[in-house]
């Protein structure tokens, strides 16, 4: 196994590492916006703008982000902490391309429409 660390000019820290036994990735997004970063009037805003990436973006709607993902046997999710917000998306090792792809489309293009983060606050 073999872990590298890369920073980007822009800042960007990408971490892999490399197992040859396994066929399959995991690639994420870490912000570091938590629960912790949050005042207490804006108290679960991270989680629930971890909940509103999903449900659809500029160039898909969330069904479409649902069967790209599944139609190759992954998986999408996110989860909140206290210290960050992370996505994050599991894939057999060829289909990467399409994990990162969905992923920026996700962080980059939400739509977070209004009657949807209606809808969320419930």
């Amino acid at each position: 196994m073999r872990t590298e660390e890369t920073t980007l000019d822009n800042g960007l820290r990408i971490v892999t590492e490399e197992r040859h036994s396994i066929q399959s990735l995991s690639v994420g997004l870490w912000a570091a916006a938590g629960a912790r970063h949050e005042p207490a009037e804006r108290s679960g805003l991270a989680h629930c703008l971890e909940h509103m990436v999903f449900k659809g973006t500029q160039t898909r709607s969330a069904r479409d982000i649902a069967v790209e993902i599944e139609r190759v046997g992954g998986h999408l999710n996110a989860y909140t902490t206290r210290d960050h917000t992370c996505f994050y998306a599991r894939t057999l090792s060829d289909d990467l391309p399409l994990a990162v792809e969905l992923l920026a489309d996700l962080t980059q293009n939400p739509l977070l429409d209004d009657a949807e983060l209606e809808n969320e606050k419930e």
